[in-house]
């Protein structure tokens, strides 16, 4: 017992220091004006800890932290009416699915009869699901290989592609609404309360990002109800939750095998670059039909991590419910896989 608590013990200061060092990195991108540089900085620096000295294990918290603190602050944007739900929403609902379909329909047959990949890979493969589900799929023993590339080279690229296609700029902090949230700490306490019980609640029922839902639901009807005062997600809060997000996304990547991706990275890029060209397409037909933003549909219809999609457009000051409602409705529906995937495993 003492043992145990002793290798986790080192396990939590080993990840507090990459943490730190990542940090110190971002900050030094964000000095040197490097758009999204926090990001990208913890990114890099997970990447580099994992492939050149040892993998620090990342603990199960850190993703529902980080899609808490992304639900608030989406929520929080509700009540300054940055979007409103009109029938563009639907059209470019369609939109997207037309491009997802496509997409899959064509990665899928590549693998299938090009690559000579099984259908049930191929068909894994093309699945555009969430960070979560990526996660799963990387610890299902019965996960191929290639499959696994597939996805982390998709949330990699797909990473470094949000980050140049939208440049950050911030908006300005209200200093007085932190100071406001800090005053009433026992109802943002109690709303935090509530998003974690019901975010269990979702995550138990294979719902997909159950936390940022959550988060963003339940502050949205708390501020619009009047039962929680105005109050903003702090700077260093957010700073850190982008921290974590790079060290994520950075400790997945430095778990591949270099074997997997000099024997599989050809079919993963095919896959990536068939995404990213479809992706573009209908983005720009429905930017031309439906007279819209072609980044703001980019961003939408491109199938890589919400967490990602979401720290990027609050940083950028877009408008983060319009984007965030494509990625929702692409996850509740597809978010099924890994339940299937396990399901065969047992």
């Amino acid at each position: 017992m003492i043992a145990f608590g002793h290798d986790l013990m080192k396990s939590l200061l080993n990840f507090l220091l990459l943490c730190a060092m990542a940090a110190l990195i971002g900050y030094g991108f964000e000095w040197l004006h490097l758009s999204h540089g926090l990001l990208l900085g913890a990114l890099l620096v997970s990447v580099l800890v994992g492939w050149l000295w040892r993998k620090s294990d990342i603990p199960k918290w850190v993703l529902p932290v980080i899609q808490v603190v992304l639900g608030v602050s989406t929520g929080l944007l509700f009540q300054s009416g940055i979007s409103e739900f009109s029938t563009l929403h639907l059209m470019s609902f369609a939109w997207m699915w037309t491009s997802l379909l496509v997409y899959m329909g064509v990665a899928f047959v590549w693998l299938w009869r090009v690559a000579r990949w099984s259908r049930t890979d191929a068909l894994l493969a093309v699945y555009p699901g969430a960070l979560a589900a990526v996660l799963d799929l990387f610890h299902l023993t019965r996960a191929s290989n290639h499959v696994v590339l597939v996805h982390v080279l998709r949330l990699f690229v797909l990473t470094l592609l949000v980050t140049i296609l939208i440049p950050a700029a911030p908006l300005m902090p209200a200093a007085n609404a932190e100071l406001s949230g800090m005053q009433h700490g026992v109802p943002v306490g109690l709303l935090l309360m509530g998003i974690v019980g019901v975010g269990l609640l979702l995550r138990r029922l294979h719902v997909p990002a159950p936390y940022l839902l959550t988060a963003m639901v339940l502050t949205a009807w708390a501020m619009h109800a009047g039962y929680v005062p105005s109050f903003a997600v702090p700077s260093a809060i957010s700073d850190g939750t982008t921290v974590l997000l790079g060290v994520l996304i950075g400790s997945i990547l430095a778990d591949l095998r270099w074997a997997d991706v000099l024997h599989h990275g050809r079919s993963s890029m095919v896959v990536l670059t068939i995404a990213i060209a479809v992706t573009a397409l209908f983005a720009a037909g429905a930017a031309w039909v439906l007279h819209l933003d072609f980044r703001a549909l980019m961003v939408s219809y491109i199938p890589g991590a919400i967490e990602t999609v979401a720290t990027v457009t609050l940083a950028a000051g877009m408008n983060v419910m319009f984007i965030l409602s494509h990625h929702l409705l692409r996850l509740m529906v597809l978010h099924i896989a890994p339940v299937f995937v396990r399901d065969k495993g047992d």
